[in-house]
C-alpha cells in the first residue's frame, strides 16, 4: 500500500491539550489498522491559518465578537503566536491588567513601551498586545484604567473563549484514511471523539472539531431504607463505560476539590488518581457523617443486550442520617465520565463556563427534600401513653 503524509487541520476548544489529541489519534490509528513512521506530531498554528483553509473548503468562519463600547475589549490577534489585543477607550490609559489563569492563578501585568520585550506592550494609543502564559488558559480579567481629571476605573469580566488551532502530521501513513476518520469519530473507540472529519478533494487535509455535551442535572431519590439512588445520564458524543461520583461535599469544599483534581494533566492520569480513593462496584457503598469524601463507581443501566446504556446508577446506603443532614443541608458532588477500551481515561466534557474539563461539579437535586423525609424515618417512634 502506498505511503503518504497525512495532515489533520484541527480546530479545538480552549481547553484541549496536545497530549490528549495525540493520544486519541494513536487510538484511532490502532483501531483502523493504519501505521505511521513514529508517533503523529502536533504543532499549534494561528487561527488565521485554519480560517484560510476553511475558506478554501467553503466553510464559513464565526463572526468576530464586537468591541465593547465601554471598558476593556479583548480579541485574539491573527498572529503565529497566541497574542491578544487589549483595547481601552481612546480617552483612557491602561495602568495594569490582572489575568486569572486556570493553572497559574492570578498574574498582574503593567504595560511596557512599544518595542519592549514584555508580556503586555503598548502598540498604539488605546491598544495593547498581551502574550498570555504559555500552556495555560485565561479565564478572567480585571483592568485598571486612568483618565485625565477622573478617578481610576476598573473593568473586569470573563475572558473570551477562543478556539485553538493545530496541524497534526502523520508521516509515512499506510492504511485506509476513511477507516481512520471513521475510527476517530467513533465514540466506542475514542473517549472524546472528533467531529465533522472530512477529506479534502486534492490535498490530504481533514477538518475536525471536538466536543462532548452533558446533561446539567444530577438527580437523586431515596427509598424507605434510606438508600440514596444516584443517576447520571450518559454523554451524547462519547461512549463512557462507567461514571464516578465524588461524595460528599458542601458548597465551600467544591472549589478546592475541583482545583485538586484539575492538576491531573490528562484523562488517564485522572482515572489513576480516582482509583486511589474509590469504592468500585462490588464493595459496599455507604455514606455517613464521619466518612471522608470518596469516588463511587456507577455502572451502566443495561436495558437489553445490544442497546447502549442511557444512564448510570448506584445505591449508596446513608447512615447516621440526622447528623448527615445537619452536616450537608445541601449536597454537592463531582462527576467524571470514564472511557475504557483497555485503558481507563476520563472524558472531556463542557464546563459550566463553556470550557472543557474532566470533572464537573453538581448539586444533587432532590437532596433537600429527600433527606428531610429520611430524618423523619430515622426518628424513634413516640412512646405509647
Amino acid at each position: 500500500m502506498p505511503q503518504t503524509t497525512l495532515y489533520l487541520v484541527l480546530r479545538t476548544g480552549a481547553d484541549e491539550t496536545e497530549k490528549g489529541i495525540i493520544s486519541r489519534l494513536k487510538a484511532g490509528l490502532e483501531a483502523s489498522g493504519a501505521t505511521t513512521a513514529g508517533d503523529p506530531t502536533i504543532k499549534a498554528v494561528s487561527p488565521a491559518f485554519v480560517e484560510e483553509f476553511e475558506a478554501l473548503a467553503d466553510r464559513a468562519a464565526a463572526a468576530p465578537a464586537p468591541d465593547q463600547k465601554e471598558g476593556i475589549s479583548l480579541r485574539l490577534l491573527p498572529s503565529r503566536e497566541t497574542v491578544y489585543e487589549v483595547k481601552v477607550p481612546p480617552t483612557q490609559l491602561l495602568k495594569k491588567l490582572k489575568v486569572t489563569y486556570q493553572k497559574a492563578g492570578v498574574k498582574e501585568y503593567e504595560p511596557a513601551a512599544p518595542g519592549t520585550k514584555s508580556p503586555l506592550v503598548l502598540t498604539v494609543p488605546g491598544r495593547y498586545a498581551l502574550t498570555p502564559e504559555a500552556g495555560d488558559v485565561p479565564s478572567e480579567y480585571e483592568g485598571t484604567m486612568s483618565e485625565l481629571g477622573e478617578p481610576d476605573s476598573t473593568s473586569k469580566g470573563a475572558w473570551p473563549k477562543s478556539d485553538k488551532s493545530f496541524v497534526v502530521t502523520m508521516r509515512n501513513f499506510t492504511g485506509d484514511r476513511q477507516r481512520l476518520f471513521l475510527a476517530i469519530q467513533n465514540k466506542k473507540v475514542i473517549a472524546n471523539p472528533f467531529k465533522d472529519v472530512r477529506l479534502g478533494n486534492d490535498l490530504v487535509f481533514a477538518f475536525a472539531s471536538l466536543n462532548s455535551s452533558i446533561d446539567d442535572d444530577v438527580p437523586a431519590t431515596f427509598d424507605r431504607d434510606n438508600n440514596l439512588l444516584i443517576r447520571i445520564k450518559t454523554l451524547q458524543n462519547s461512549d463512557p463505560k462507567r461514571v464516578w461520583v465524588y461524595l460528599a461535599l458542601d458548597e465551600k469544599a467544591v472549589a478546592g476539590k475541583m482545583a485538586e483534581f484539575a492538576k491531573a494533566d490528562d484523562g488517564a492520569a485522572l482515572s489513576a488518581l480516582i482509583r486511589k480513593n474509590a469504592v468500585p462496584i462490588g464493595q459496599p457503598a455507604a455514606l455517613g457523617p464521619a466518612d471522608a469524601p470518596r469516588w463511587f463507581e456507577l455502572p451502566p443501566v443495561i436495558l437489553a443486550p445490544g442497546i447502549d446504556p442511557a444512564e448510570f446508577e448506584r445505591k449508596v446506603k446513608l447512615t447516621g442520617v440526622p447528623a448527615l443532614a445537619a452536616k450537608y443541608p445541601r449536597l454537592w458532588t463531582l462527576v467524571v465520565w470514564e472511557f475504557d477500551a483497555g485503558r481507563p481515561e476520563a472524558i472531556l466534557v463542557k464546563g459550566d463556563k463553556g470550557n472543557r474539563v474532566y470533572v464537573r461539579d453538581k448539586e444533587v437535586a432532590g437532596w433537600v427534600d429527600g433527606v428531610k423525609e429520611a430524618v423523619k424515618r430515622a426518628e424513634p417512634p413516640a412512646p405509647t401513653p
